[in-house]
């Protein structure tokens, strides 16, 4: 059984939600658990800030590698890419799977029972961030609502 993930990017730094909705695949930075990050796991993506909440859903179709931004992916950093995202990078491939027409919010996962404890909730610091079974029953709920 695939393991669930919630991938976080911050769009000071590139603009995700430009990012699901116009590229079918990207690749995203690893940076915790890369041993436990696996082809066909199933991925939430996260906008942090003011505007923070899930915005798509995904699925991981290469394990974790060195791998660069292409050329789609670089011009989504507003002002390019800063130098640690530069080059050659533990990341892996993704399939936008579903763009939310209505985004997930913080305070919506802040006041629902089970999912309230979210690591990126809870820790936000991060890129990657596990999901329990449970959690992501609830979360693929709201989502196929969306």
């Amino acid at each position: 059984m695939p393991n669930t993930w919630i991938f976080q990017g911050n769009p000071k730094i590139w603009d995700v939600r430009a990012g699901v909705n116009q590229l079918e695949t990207m690749n995203w930075g690893v940076r915790q658990f890369k041993n436990e990050i696996r082809l066909d796991d199933d991925v939430f993506i996260w906008i942090s800030g003011r505007e923070a909440g899930i915005v798509a859903l995904a699925t991981v179709t290469s394990p974790p590698g060195e791998h660069v931004d292409s050329a789609a992916e670089t011009a989504l950093y507003p002002g390019g890419p800063p130098p640690k995202f530069r080059g050659k990078q533990l990341r892996v491939y993704l399939r936008i799977d579903k763009v939310l027409t209505r985004r997930i919010t913080r305070l919506e996962l802040l006041q629902h029972p089970t999912l309230s404890d979210l690591t990126v909730l809870t820790m936000p610091r991060g890129t990657n961030f596990r999901v329990s079974a449970r959690q992501a029953q609830e979360l693929r709920s709201i989502a196929d609502e969306r």
